[in-house]
């Protein structure tokens, strides 16, 4: 970028070093800036947890529905296929079959010559 003297219309420098420089300050105090908004966030929701009003995202499947999916899994039908009838995504099948403690790896392919 130095090479080419890439213009900033808003502050009307070039990258000479004084303009590095207020570059690199803006930088830092953006990365101020987010950092402080991540801590106050990760504040807000302590507290919501400690008053009982922060639960987290509503579950995907209801209890019944999970234990379906595990059975059917279990019983070997095509994972792709079953996170379309229940309307999730693979990952969340995974997600369900793994906190069941169920999840067996997949086999790997067989290679004939």
């Amino acid at each position: 970028m130095r090479q080419r003297r890439y213009r900033l219309p808003l502050l009307q420098i070039y990258w000479l070093r004084q303009g590095m420089l207020m570059l690199q300050i803006m930088g830092a105090v953006s990365e101020f800036e987010r950092a402080m908004i991540l801590e106050r966030q990760r504040e807000g929701i302590r507290i919501a947890r400690a008053k009982g009003t922060y639960r987290g995202r509503k579950a995907a499947l209801s209890v019944p529905r999970a234990d379906e999916l595990r059975k059917r899994a279990e019983a070997g039908e095509p994972k792709a296929g079953l996170a379309r009838q229940f309307g999730i995504t693979r990952q969340t099948l995974y997600s369900y079959l793994k906190s069941a403690g169920r999840l067996t790896p997949p086999v790997p392919p067989t290679v004939t010559s």
